[in-house]
């Protein structure tokens, strides 16, 4: 059936279009001491793209480790995986897109870390 943006989800996993993985399995493969590191990340993500870019130059990710992230308080580790992603978008290009639930942003603390976080988003796009 059609799922996000009128895209057939299931044709589109059955050709390799479409990579469904567990954002909380993936999470825990790339954290080393309880933040994001940038080996594993780069090993497994990297690893991904190049699979996927071999048929399908242009990628959409959609993001969401770097909520899970937020969830769980780890700020610093929030951060970090929006920067190693940044650093992925310089070698290859790709959109990320990243679902954070506006629950998480209730407090006036957390709107500044917001803006950040969209700010880094931002850059990846001007480059």
């Amino acid at each position: 059936g059609a799922g996000h943006f009128g895209l057939d989800l299931e044709a589109a996993e059955a050709n390799g279009q479409f990579v469904p993985l567990d954002a909380e399995e993936l999470l825990s493969r790339i954290m080393v001491n309880g933040l994001p590191d940038h080996t594993p990340f780069h090993v497994i993500v990297q690893g991904l793209l190049q699979k996927t870019a071999e048929t399908y130059p242009y990628l959409h990710i959609y993001g969401e480790m770097v909520a899970l992230l937020w969830q769980k308080g780890n700020e610093m580790g929030t951060h970090l995986l929006e920067e190693l992603w940044n650093n992925l978008g310089r070698m290859r290009p790709f959109s990320l897109l990243c679902g954070y639930p506006k629950s998480a942003f209730d407090s006036d603390e957390h709107a500044n870390s917001f803006a950040r976080i969209c700010n880094a988003h931002s850059h990846l796009n001007a480059a």
